[in-house]
């Protein structure tokens, strides 16, 4: 069996919980903040998808 030290086990401690309220910044349906940058840069635009998709449909 491993022992920590007091500090070791403080630093590891904080870190799940950083990791933690990170992914729950990154995963959530919000629209602003760090998740709402990354899905507009990730995901594709709805408005000129359904442009697109309305403009082909007329061809």
């Amino acid at each position: 069996m491993t022992q920590r030290s007091e500090l070791k086990q403080r630093y590891l401690e904080t870190k799940a919980q950083l990791l933690g309220w990170l992914a729950s910044k990154l995963f959530t349906y919000r629209e602003t903040g760090v998740d709402g940058l990354l899905k507009r840069i990730l995901l594709p635009n709805k408005r000129k998808a359904s442009q697109d998709n309305t403009s082909s449909g007329k061809l």
